[in-house]
């Protein structure tokens, strides 16, 4: 009888322990599942990550730090070769009337580069950081240099008359005539500022969408109205 009360007991014991083992592994379980904040009263507030979205703003400044490195990109080429034609004569005194046979005629060619493009400093922004957008207001693109090579000068079919005798030193004088005939001619080609416009935008906005502040926003381009 004492033996069978003995082994009552133990096993009393065991389901104590076993229940003890399975409240304090569902306790455990429980904590791991979620976080909680116990109160002085014995309350519990069970807690929530909080995620904190930075909200990303640019101004101005922001973009202009950005693009203002690439003047010296936002330019595009024109290269040209072109002929002429030099005449030198000899005149009567202070008239108008040519000496017959003292005229040198010259068939020349010449070669030259001219850079247009726009001034970044000039270029202003309007912002909207709640719609995401931004208007690139551009001004109005220009020639920026122009470069003649005097060493391109040939010379073709030279005549020479028995009074005069002109020289490549003489063609020196037209230089600057020649390149604003160049200019002038550059200025009528309208698709090379169509493809300078393209260009400059595509540059632009390469520069600014590889900042990851302004990969979110939408870019839209305003011109300043132009003679080309």
């Amino acid at each position: 009888m004492e033996k069978v009360k003995n082994i009552l007991i133990i096993v009393l014991i065991s389901l104590v322990l076993i229940g003890i083992a399975i409240f304090v592994g569902f306790r455990i379980g429980k904590k791991k599942a979620t976080d909680v904040i116990e109160l002085p009263t014995g309350e519990t507030v069970e807690t929530e990550e909080v995620v904190i979205n930075e909200e990303v703003t640019v101004d101005t400044s922001t973009i202009k730090e950005i693009v203002s490195p690439a003047s010296e990109l936002v330019t595009y080429k024109y290269y040209y070769t072109d002929a002429g034609t030099y005449e030198k004569d000899k005149k009567f005194g202070d008239t108008d009337i040519v000496i017959p046979f003292s005229t040198d005629k010259t068939v020349y060619t010449y070669s030259g580069t001219i850079s247009a493009g726009i001034d970044t400093g000039e270029i202003t922004y309007d912002i909207d950081n709640e719609k995401k957008k931004i208007i690139v207001h551009l001004p109005n693109p220009k020639i920026l240099s122009h470069e003649l090579d005097e060493n391109s000068f040939q010379t073709y079919d030279v005549k020479k008359s028995i009074f005069t005798s002109s020289s490549l030193n003489d063609y020196a004088e037209f230089v600057g005539e020649l390149k604003t005939k160049e200019e002038q001619n550059l200025n009528d080609k309208s698709e090379f500022w169509t493809s300078l416009r393209k260009n400059t935008e595509g540059i632009v906005s390469g520069l600014m969408t590889a900042d990851e502040r302004l990969n979110e926003y939408t870019i839209t381009y305003d011109w300043a109205e132009n003679n080309q």
